[in-house]
């Protein structure tokens, strides 16, 4: 700051400190005789209702925060229990805060009735303890019942391992058999009347135990079911119907075992019916015994409905607590105001007499203020109307000097006008002119073109990367990696070119030239060469690239807004990114029309499913065998009102970048499901999942969802995922396929073979069916490769135990080769192409009582 003014200023605040020091000793000595009152008020009355505002505060949250913990989250933590140590110091500290109340009270003069907030503090405490005793016998209950369900659970295991061994033993007797009969059939010592005997008896003697040993399975499965859904009540209501139904299947598997016992051959190992009889106690004992599952979860409910009602008391108990000790605060609050009506009537008398020494000092203060007012305001006066002609677009203003104003302040309004008049035409990280200046020195160019008849290019640039490294390093290496962009691109010009950065990772450069577009492709290489070296960012090298867009105007050519040329360039760099980045293109004409084709689709497709222009058409998945329908997949269609048909290839990538998958797939399904309900007679409905659909958040639920609300069983739902899919968050991914395979919903892997580990995936998660792509099937009797391909995968398949589907199937020669290696189904052209509902149900479901939806 110049010398003269902050002489000027220092003399002015020292006027004002002199003025304020006299009012402040006149204030003091007046304050004085309020002085006793007020520390009577500090020492008695403040703490008194201090401290009954705290133990009341105290006593609220414990019962909040108590509540909280013994909710349904908090009931196996060791706050819950920590309450329980806790309490005793609670009651102390109660006690000790009603002694204090009792002798600031005391100190005061006045008399305190206490009795009634040590009784309901008591209260309080016993009700806390209740509910925490309740609470702990609770969680052991709930401790016994799930370790009596883990030894069910080892039980159940067991078991399953039994019955395993028998069915295995009789597939073994089987194969035995077969064998044999093959041995006599090459020897020639046995008959065909001999052979066929010999099979139906040692099929008799098998079958029954391998059926017995089946239902078992299903019945444990089951029984399994139900004990965890036991569990996973929180009320009691409902447990008597569940409990049912583990005691049928208790007696069902009873009679099974007896069953089993009775069909078994005397070669048989006798002590395995001896381990099942004994593994069947032991699931009966760990459900049904007076501690079994049953009985101490019923326990478990009991306790936690106990103390769930010991919460009403509890809050009426707290509430009356609060009361007793808020009238106890009424009762200081109003010996407080009677100490402060004490002290205002003596703090009047000292405001009367600073109120005529503030009315003499301040007409002094306004005198010598206006006149100092008057100097500083002149420059600053004209200062602001330099601000607002830059604002108005003149970029250069001055500031004037003109008048009697204080010549220091002149000075610093000229060099704040200048720095302002800089950061409104640069950018502030790089430098670099910004937007507004980089259009002033365009619509220049242009002029000049426009006279002289040379060309201008514009270059319109992005980072490729530059998100990616916000991301993972930090706004601070972006904000490097910019400065850096910067310098990079200042070497590649030349000094009659022009560069700006017009916002985040975009910078445009305008090049004046009569050789274009040689020119303008010449520096665009050199920009893409020098942005493909590697950048460093605080120690660590990255590659982050670049894509350019190019409009070259010349001679009349040249339009006379700059926004013309800004906008065909930014055009241009739309297209090198969808090229594959890392590229440069010239504007064409073509390059707008197609890119406001797909603003227009995309627009389009944000109202198409409310306006319902969606349909479903349904192709049949046929047994290659017995050529018999086995189900049918839900493909989507798009009848645009104006364009017509569009076909899924055009708007399905659409979606997915715009996120509207999510929505689209959620009526696919919904709608193929409720189509499946109306046909009985189809097996299996299949239907894709977009991966962008299939990672959204609660997609498991919105599948239950739609089950349960158009009745289809899951079984006969079948969802075909990508191997894409598979690539990112591979582990969430396999455990949102098996719960949905837990459910009954079969999965499918579509398009097998065009991505990424396939073998893996197959080995990571047992599909239910591989789709063989069509790029494969098209090759068969063409391509050796195709075949083999094709033969390889069938062959996996049947070996994982995974059925096979072929897509694409077009002509008869191609199937005749699928049937030949195996494959169990087809679908394509060959055998139907996908029809609206109606004309898939005449063709395909016309014996059946199946019918279409009707339209929506």
């Amino acid at each position: 700051m110049p010398l003269r003014l902050r002489t000027r200023l220092t003399l002015g605040f020292l006027s004002v400190a002199a003025f304020v020091a006299l009012c402040g000793m006149v204030s003091a000595v007046l304050v004085l005789r309020g002085q006793a009152s007020i520390a009577t008020l500090t020492e008695t009355i403040t703490p008194l209702r201090i401290e009954a505002m705290e133990l009341q505060l105290t006593a609220q949250r414990l019962n909040v925060t108590l509540l909280a913990t013994l909710a349904d989250r908090g009931r196996d933590t060791p706050l819950v229990d920590q309450y329980g140590i806790d309490l005793p110091g609670l009651e102390q500290h109660g006690e000790e805060k009603l002694a204090a109340l009792r002798r600031l009270a005391a100190r005061a003069g006045i008399t305190l009735q206490t009795e009634e907030p040590a009784a309901t503090q008591q209260e309080v405490v016993r009700l806390m303890r209740q509910m925490l005793e309740a609470n702990r016998a609770g969680r052991v209950a709930e401790q016994a019942a799930r370790q009596r369900l883990q030894q069910f659970r080892d039980a159940g295991h067991a078991l399953e391992q039994s019955l395993v061994q028998i069915a295995t033993s009789a597939e073994i007797a089987i194969m035995e058999a077969e064998a044999q009969a093959r041995r006599g059939v090459r020897s020639g010592t046995a008959t065909v009347d001999g052979l066929g005997t010999l099979m139906s008896v040692t099929l008799a003697g098998t079958f029954p135990v391998e059926r017995a040993a089946d239902r078992l399975l299903r019945e444990l499965a089951g029984l399994s079911g139900r004990a965890e859904r036991f569990l996973g009540f929180r009320f009691p209501d409902g447990l008597d119907a569940v409990e049912a139904e583990i005691r049928r299947a208790l007696w069902t598997m009873d009679v099974l075992v007896q069953h089993l016992a009775a069909q078994l051959r005397p070669e048989d190992d006798p002590a395995r019916v001896a381990a099942i009889t004994t593994q069947m106690a032991t699931l009966r004992g760990a459900l049904l015994d007076g501690d079994g599952v049953l009985a101490r979860w019923r326990e478990t409910l009991a306790l936690r409905l106990a103390r769930l009602q010991a919460q009403p008391p509890l809050s009426a108990a707290t509430t009356r607590y609060g009361a007793a000790l808020a009238r106890i605060s009424t009762a200081a609050e109003a010996l407080e105001a009677e100490a402060r009506a004490r002290t205002d009537r003596d703090a009047r008398h000292a405001l009367i007499g600073l109120a005529v020494t503030v009315l003499g000092g301040s007409l002094l203060a306004v005198m010598l203020g206006m006149d100092f007012a008057r100097r500083m305001l002149q420059p600053l006066s004209r200062l602001d109307e330099a601000v607002r002609g830059l604002a108005a677009g003149r970029l250069q203003p001055g500031v004037g000097t003109e008048g009697r104003g204080l010549d220091e302040l002149d000075s610093m309004a000229a060099a704040v006008l200048e720095r302002v008049a800089h950061l409104a035409t640069h950018d502030s990280l790089t430098g670099l002119p910004n937007r507004a200046l980089f259009r002033e020195h365009l619509e220049q160019a242009l002029a000049r073109v426009r006279r002289g008849g040379e060309a201008v290019a514009v270059h319109c640039l992005d980072i490729d990367h530059f998100k990616e490294v916000n991301d993972t390093l930090g706004h601070a290496a972006g904000d490097a990696l910019l400065v850096q962009v910067a310098a990079r691109l200042a070497g590649c010009i030349r000094e009659t070119d022009r560069l700006a950065r017009l916002g985040g990772d975009e910078f445009a450069i305008v090049q004046c030239d009569s050789r274009q577009p040689a020119h303008g492709e010449i520096l665009a290489r050199r920009i893409l060469a020098a942005m493909a070296e590697p950048f460093d960012l605080g120690g660590q090298a990255v590659v982050a690239g670049a894509s350019l867009g190019i409009s070259v105007r010349s001679g009349q050519d040249a339009p006379a807004d700059a926004a013309v040329l800004l906008q065909e360039a930014d055009v241009a760099l739309y297209q090198s990114k969808e090229s594959g980045r890392g590229a440069f293109h010239f504007f064409e004409a073509d390059m707008n029309r197609r890119l406001r084709q797909r603003k227009t689709l995309e627009a389009d497709l944000r109202t198409a499913l409310s306006e319902g222009q969606f349909h479903l058409a349904y192709q049949p998945q046929i047994d290659l065998c017995s050529g018999a329908l086995v189900g049918a997949e839900a493909l989507i269609r798009w009848q645009h009102p104006t364009r017509g048909e569009v076909r899924p290839d055009e708007f399905i990538p659409i979606a997915e970048q715009t996120g509207q998958i999510c929505q689209i797939g959620e009526w696919v399904l919904r709608t193929a499901c409720a189509q499946a309900v109306a046909w009985p007679g189809l097996a299996r409905m299949s239907v894709n999942v977009s991966p962008t659909q299939f990672r959204q958040a609660g997609f498991l639920e919105v599948v239950e969802a739609i089950l349960a609300e158009t009745g289809l069983a899951p079984r006969r739902l079948e969802l075909e995922v990508t191997e894409s899919l598979l690539l990112v968050d591979t582990e969430v991914t396999f455990a949102t396929l098996t719960r949905l395979r837990g459910r009954g919903v079969s999965i499918a892997m579509d398009d097998f073979g065009t991505g990424y580990s396939s073998l893996g995936y197959l080995r990571r998660f047992p599909f239910d069916r591989i789709k063989i792509d069509r790029s494969f099937v098209r090759g068969l009797g063409s391509d050796p490769e195709a075949a083999a391909i094709v033969n390889a995968v069938i062959g996996m398949s049947h070996s994982l135990r995974i059925g096979v589907n072929a897509e694409g199937v077009e002509t008869a020669a191609q199937a005749k080769l699928l049937r030949a290696v195996g494959c169990e189904e087809v679908q394509g052209y060959l055998y139907g192409r996908p029809l609206a509902p109606e004309a898939f149900s005449k063709a395909y479901l016309a014996d059946t009582d199946a019918a279409a939806l009707p339209a929506a």
